[in-house]
């Protein structure tokens, strides 16, 4: 498997087709509708890193990473991990390491200090992020209205 950047343009419709695989694994309730229009602004502006998973023709899970400076730490540049899928058939292969370590790679060339990642307690990917080297540091809570 092969871990690679690619522009949105040319991976949106496959992340699209994976999109209702993705969210019933997600056990939410909210209903997945990205706003693509954004995504795209945010990638012409230089704030969106998408890394594909890729095994020969197959489209194997990819990554979503928004860069920002934070409101706290103006002179700093962080990541956040927006969403990342690795395709149950493409699992325990290493995929999601993969993905992270291309990632890393491409955050590292443009200066990001910080790279931050949520792990949903209903699909817990704690042991992958702790695997890449990241480490706990807060507790999200949801309250929906």
């Amino acid at each position: 498997m092969i871990a690679q950047t690619e522009k949105l343009a040319a991976v949106r419709n496959l992340i699209a087709a994976e999109l209702p695989a993705h969210a019933a694994e997600a056990h939410d309730d909210m209903p997945i509708a990205p706003r693509w229009e954004v995504y795209e602004a945010l990638e012409k502006d230089g704030r969106l890193l998408i890394v594909t998973l890729r095994e020969g023709l197959a489209f194997a899970g990819y990554c979503s990473i928004l860069i920002m400076a934070p409101l706290h730490h103006g002179k700093s540049i962080e990541a956040m991990i927006d969403v990342f899928w690795v395709n149950p058939q493409f699992r325990g292969r290493q995929g999601g390491r993969r993905l992270f370590r291309k990632a890393e790679e491409e955050l590292r060339k443009i200066g990001v200090e910080r790279w931050l990642g949520l792990s949903r307690l209903a699909c817990d990917s704690a042991a992958l992020f702790r695997a890449c080297g990241f480490r706990p540091i807060e507790t999200l809570y949801e309250r929906r209205l």
